[in-house]
C-alpha cells in the first residue's frame, strides 16, 4: 500500500477519471491533499479514514465510476439468490462474449484460487449468500472480480469487525489478485480503528 489519507469532519468526496487517472480529493477542505491512482500501473494505495459515514460517501462516489469495482466486506453479492445465480448476474454486465468455453474454466479457476475445493464450490452454488459466514460471502466476491478484473479494485472495510485471527483468508485473497492482475490498481478503504487492530503499517501519509 502506497497512501494514507485522514477524511476531515465533513463526508463528501470529488472523484473523477480523467486520461487512465482517477484522483480522489475532499470537498470539505481547503488546499486537501488529493489521491490520484494511475490506472494500468499495478498501484496499491490506502485511505484510513475516522468515519464511517465519510466510508460510505467515498465508496458509492467511486462505485459510480465504470473501471472500478467495489468489494465490501460483505462481498456484494445479491444476499438472496442462490451463490450461482448472484455470481450468473453480476457477471452477466461484464462478460465478454469472445470468452467462450473459457468462462466457464476461468470460474474455476477463480474458485480455487479463493481456497475452494470442487466440492465445496458445487455445495455454494446451491446457497444464499444470505445463509453464508461473512468471511465465505468475501472469498465469493472476489471470485467474481477474479474471473472479470475490474482497472481499479476498491476494497472497502475488509477488515471491518475482524479478529488479526480471522484476517487471514482476507490478506491472502488480496495478495491472490494482485499476483494475478500485476498491473490492475488496487484501493483499500479502512477506518482507523480497523487499521490499528491489525496492524497496517502506514508508508505515507498524504
Amino acid at each position: 500500500m502506497s497512501d494514507v489519507t485522514h477524511d476531515a469532519t465533513a463526508p463528501h468526496w470529488d472523484v473523477q477519471c480523467e486520461q487512465r487517472r482517477i484522483t480522489i480529493a475532499e470537498f470539505s477542505r481547503q488546499a486537501a491533499p488529493r489521491l490520484e491512482i494511475a490506472l494500468d500501473h499495478g498501484r496499491q494505495a490506502q485511505l484510513v479514514l475516522t468515519q464511517a459515514a465519510s466510508a460510505d460517501a467515498l465508496a458509492a462516489a467511486l462505485a459510480c465510476l465504470p473501471q472500478v469495482g467495489l468489494l465490501p466486506a460483505e462481498g456484494g453479492l445479491p444476499a438472496t439468490l442462490p451463490v450461482a445465480e448472484s455470481l450468473a448476474l453480476a457477471l452477466t454486465w461484464e462478460r465478454e462474449p469472445a470468452l467462450g468455453s473459457s468462462w466457464d474454466q476461468r470460474l474455476e479457476l477463480a474458485f480455487g484460487l479463493c481456497g475452494f475445493t470442487l466440492e465445496e464450490s458445487s455445495a455454494l452454488s446451491r446457497q444464499r449468500p444470505l445463509d453464508l459466514p461473512r468471511i465465505i460471502r468475501w472469498r465469493l466476491g472476489l471470485v467474481r472480480y477474479l474471473v472479470r478484473p475490474p482497472e481499479l479494485l476498491v476494497l472497502d472495510r475488509v477488515f471491518a469487525g475482524l479478529a488479526p485471527a480471522e484476517a487471514g483468508p482476507v490478506r491472502h485473497g488480496i495478495a491472490v489478485f494482485h499476483a494475478l492482475y500485476p498491473f490492475r490498481a488496487m484501493l483499500r478503504i479502512d477506518l482507523a480503528a480497523d487499521d490499528a487492530r491489525h496492524a497496517i503499517a502506514p508508508m505515507e501519509v498524504a
